[in-house]
């Protein structure tokens, strides 16, 4: 609540699916679990598009939900105010095809498109015209490959607050790349939320660490073989 009060909607969602991952760990019944996600669904829905609820969102959130909608219906009249970064940040995607176009001249095509924040929430678009398809997809399966990890030393943790604090840290992470990598690619407003371990800044960089730590932290701590059979029961 006080991070969407600062205001910082993007910080604040990341908070949302971390809690229904740590439910399901803890052991909620999968049907409330989809309960909630529908009401929060239709809600969050109801805030983006439709008119008479909008005015809850802040003038920029708005303009960034106009700017997708514009975007997803191909009209192009947001292009060079509001939607600019998102479709400057689509141009070099595309760009880049399925291998990329090398670094002398995706650095040409960075410069000439005025990317805003190349360096930090628009990361992404340049991993993506350098390397193309397959760096993206080589991007996702590094933080799928984390994902894995995550999970499997939450599984296997000594005691519940382990298993929830690995569940949940990892799931943090993971959502972020997802919010991150979805506004580039035009599936998501355009927050400014940064790619773990890619964007430049110091403050994101040690946070992402220091949670890798704590996870690693859990995993270093595996349960003896006798406590085993209690974790499992």
């Amino acid at each position: 609540g006080l991070i969407v009060l600062e205001p910082d909607l993007g910080t604040a969602l990341l908070f949302i699916p971390t809690l229904l991952a740590l439910l399901i760990v803890a052991g909620a019944r999968l049907w409330h679990v989809g309960a909630v996600l529908l009401a929060g669904s239709i809600a969050i829905g109801s805030v983006l598009f439709v008119p008479q609820v909008q005015g809850l969102l802040k003038p920029h959130q708005q303009d960034r939900v106009k700017a997708l909608v514009a975007q997803v219906q191909q009209d192009d009249r947001y292009i060079r105010d509001i939607g600019y970064q998102g479709h400057k940040a689509m141009t070099l995607v595309g760009a880049g095809g399925l291998t990329g176009v090398g670094r002398e001249r995706a650095k040409t095509l960075i410069d000439f498109n005025h990317l805003p924040e190349e360096h930090n929430d628009m990361i992404f678009a340049v991993v993506s015209c350098r390397w193309g398809l397959v760096g993206g997809l080589a991007t996702w399966a590094l933080f799928g490959l984390l994902a894995v990890g995550g999970f499997l030393t939450s599984a296997a943790a000594r005691d519940v607050f382990g298993r929830l604090l690995a569940a949940g840290l990892v799931t943090m992470l993971l959502v972020q790349m997802l919010i991150n990598t979805g506004m580039t690619v035009g599936l998501l407003p355009i927050t400014g939320m940064t790619l773990p371990f890619v964007s430049a800044g110091g403050s994101s960089l040690v946070t992402a660490w220091l949670t890798i730590g704590l996870i690693l932290n859990v995993g270093l701590r595996r349960p003896r073989r006798m406590e085993q059979w209690e974790v499992a029961r």
